[in-house]
C-alpha cells in the first residue's frame, strides 16, 4: 500500500493536472479556431473584380450549348476544322430544327470563348428560376471549368445580360452582345447557314 501523499505532494499533483488541462484546452481552442478560419475561408468566397472571367482557344471547343425556358440550343462540330452543325428543340413543336452554322454563328461564338464583366451588382435580380437560362461551352475532352454558369437575358433594350457562377458570389452585367443572344432564340433562322 502506497504512503498517503503530503500536502505539497498533493499541491504538486493537482498543479500537474491544472497544467495539462490548460494545455489540453489550449490545443482545442486552436484547432477550432484554424477550423472556423478553412471554413470561412472557403464558404465565404469574395466578389469578383472587373474584367475577364474567362478565356478560351476557339479551336478546342467542340460544343455548345444554351438552354432557356423555350429553347435548347446545342451546337457541336468533330473537329476544329470541321464546321457546326446547329440543332434546336422547342417546348411543343414536334420534330427539330437542324442546320448548318452560319456567318452569324461565327460572330457569336467568337464572342461567347471570351467574357469580360463588370462590378458585381449592387442590388441583384431576384428573377423567377424559369427566367434564367444555362450555358455551356464544352471542349474536347471536358467543360471548360470556369464557365458554369447562368444567365438573364435582358428584357428591354439596353439592358445587360446579367451572369451568375455557382461558386462564385454576385451577379454581374456582360459584356457581351444581347443582340447575338437574341439571335440564338431565333435558332437556325437567326444563326444558321440561311439565316
Amino acid at each position: 500500500m502506497a504512503a498517503p501523499l503530503k500536502p505539497w505532494q498533493r499541491r504538486m499533483r493537482l498543479a500537474g493536472w491544472t497544467i495539462i488541462a490548460l494545455f489540453g484546452a489550449g490545443v482545442a481552442g486552436l484547432a477550432l479556431k484554424l477550423s472556423y478560419d478553412v471554413a470561412t475561408y472557403v464558404d465565404e468566397p469574395e466578389l469578383m473584380e472587373p474584367g475577364q472571367s474567362y478565356g478560351v482557344a476557339d479551336y478546342i471547343i467542340s460544343e455548345v450549348l444554351f438552354t432557356a425556358a423555350d429553347l435548347k440550343f446545342y451546337a457541336y462540330r468533330f473537329g476544329p476544322e470541321q464546321p457546326f452543325r446547329i440543332v434546336v428543340l422547342r417546348p411543343g413543336q414536334d420534330g427539330v430544327e437542324e442546320c448548318a452554322a452560319g456567318e452569324a454563328f461565327d460572330r457569336w461564338f467568337i464572342q461567347v470563348t471570351d467574357m469580360y464583366h463588370g462590378a458585381a451588382l449592387e442590388y441583384p435580380v431576384a428573377n423567377e428560376p424559369g427566367d434564367w437560362a444555362v450555358f455551356e461551352l464544352i471542349k474536347y475532352e471536358t467543360p471548360v471549368e470556369e464557365n458554369d454558369m447562368r444567365m438573364l437575358l435582358p428584357t428591354r433594350p439596353g439592358e445587360p445580360i446579367v451572369v451568375e457562377w455557382a461558386h462564385i458570389p454576385g451577379q454581374y452585367p456582360s459584356e457581351w452582345d444581347p443582340e447575338l443572344f437574341a439571335r440564338v432564340k431565333q435558332g437556325c433562322a437567326g444563326l444558321g447557314a440561311n439565316g
